[in-house]
């Protein structure tokens, strides 16, 4: 009777309007982020880091990059560091992220961007987006999840690679081949893309 108890209630949380309510502000914080993203990069009066800056301004708030560090490293690796280099790791980490995320959006000049219906994975709500231009179509599945009531950027898909999966491989073959120490040195050195 308690299990059956336990699923009518959990049914009833994700099918309520709350749980609607929610993937729709995901929806608009998601389409509102990305809007003023693209605004800026197309604003051909922006020098290339100030750009940079200010898309930083409005991607770190919704991304949580301090816990995508501990994800791509895994929990294996990442209880071998002490505070000093989980501090480092993280700040390399979100420095390397964020070069490459602007790197990569720069590339973007006119293609055409779609949101799918947001979709509830637990807890969770992801959002399928689409990049499309006359010769190819890019998919990118942001996850997010709830942190103090705020919805966070835990992971991002980009045609169907884990950019956390994909960083966390990088880490692990350099951690299975070395030390703690090394990696963080290649990582100051910009040595892992």
């Amino acid at each position: 009777m308690k299990k059956l108890l336990s699923i009518l209630f959990i049914t009833f949380i994700f099918n309520s309007p709350l749980m609607a309510d929610n993937m729709e502000e995901v929806n608009s914080l998601l389409k509102d982020s990305v809007g003023k993203v693209i605004s800026l990069l197309q604003d051909s009066t922006l020098e290339r880091e100030i750009k940079k800056e200010e898309v930083m301004k409005i991607i770190r708030p919704i991304f949580d990059f301090p816990l995508m560090a501990k994800l791509a490293l895994g929990r294996k690796f990442w209880s071998t560091l002490n505070h000093e280099q989980k501090s480092e790791f993280i700040s390399l980490f979100i420095k390397q992220l964020e070069d490459s995320y602007f790197n990569k959006a720069m590339m973007f000049s006119n293609e055409e961007l779609t949101f799918e219906t947001p979709i509830k994975s637990g807890k969770k709500i992801h959002i399928l987006t689409n990049i499309i231009s006359p010769d190819k179509k890019i998919t990118m599945f942001y996850k997010f999840y709830n942190k103090k009531g705020l919805w966070k950027i835990y992971d991002l898909e980009i045609n169907e690679i884990s950019i956390v999966k994909s960083y966390g491989s990088q880490y692990t073959q350099a951690l299975n081949n070395g030390s703690v120490e090394e990696l963080l040195a290649k990582m100051r050195k910009k040595e892992l893309d």
